[in-house]
């Protein structure tokens, strides 16, 4: 059963880091507090909190 929610996680946590991504790029970098390397880290670190978390309470 597992099995068949892992898809939905996966895309659940690239659509996340991906608004993550718009939205620190969007204030953060274009500010230059943060540079495009911190911000493509942040962004994966998001998408991989996100499979964490899922993983932990499902």
């Amino acid at each position: 059963m597992f099995f068949l929610m892992v898809p939905l996680i996966i895309i659940l946590a690239a659509i996340i880091g991906n608004l993550a991504d718009s939205v620190l790029g969007a204030s953060l970098e274009r500010k230059h507090y943060l540079g495009n390397d911190v911000v493509n880290f942040l962004n994966t670190l998001t998408s991989a909190l996100v499979v964490l978390l899922s993983v932990v309470f499902t």
